[in-house]
């Protein structure tokens, strides 16, 4: 898979999550995005206060200036099957900027961020 890149070609970086330097990006994507606000305190509850869960993030980045173009979050939280205790994973918040929308293929910043969090989930056990 090549890079995914922006629409005028700038390539991206996929990378996870560093809290204290990305919230306030993710919450401007959202707004972006959905144009609906996405305030701190409502991430930080959704993400960092749910009782017995963990969190990891795929985030795309533009690769000279930073800015995040891109965002999945998934929630691990703890569930029952058949049973059994499981982990269970919850993907949300999928966002590409229209900046970084490049369609469906192999090489788009979806494509990637789905990537990122499938190796995310791997690791997650």
């Amino acid at each position: 898979m090549r890079p995914p890149r922006t629409i005028d070609g700038t390539p991206l970086i996929m990378r996870g999550l560093n809290p204290e330097q990305d919230l306030p990006a993710i919450c401007q994507l959202f707004s972006d995005v959905f144009s609906q606000p996405m305030p701190l305190q409502h991430w930080r509850w959704k993400y960092m206060q749910a009782p017995g869960s963990q969190h990891y993030h795929a985030l795309a980045a533009h690769a000279t200036t930073g800015q995040l173009l891109g965002h999945m979050g998934v929630i691990i939280q703890p569930g029952v099957f058949r049973g059994q205790a499981i982990r269970m994973a919850h993907a949300t918040d999928l966002m590409v900027s229209p900046l970084a929308r490049s369609g469906l293929g192999p090489d788009s910043v979806y494509r990637h961020i789905m990537q990122s969090v499938r190796e995310g989930a791997m690791d997650a056990g």
